[in-house]
């Protein structure tokens, strides 16, 4: 199996109007992307995906 890290921003934090009002604000997810290389089996697939999860 090949991992790569990858760095993640800081959070940028609340956004307010000029009256001080809040109108944006940050919040921390996850998220998990992966591609499998050309060949590999479906069954395969998504057994490792259901293990990832």
């Amino acid at each position: 199996m090949i991992t790569k890290g990858v760095s993640i921003p800081p959070i940028r934090g609340n956004i307010y109007d000029s009256a001080g009002q809040q109108i944006a604000y940050s919040i921390s997810t996850q998220s998990l992307y992966f591609t499998f290389k050309t060949g590999f089996k479906q069954e395969a697939a998504e057994a490792l995906a259901a293990k990832l999860v």
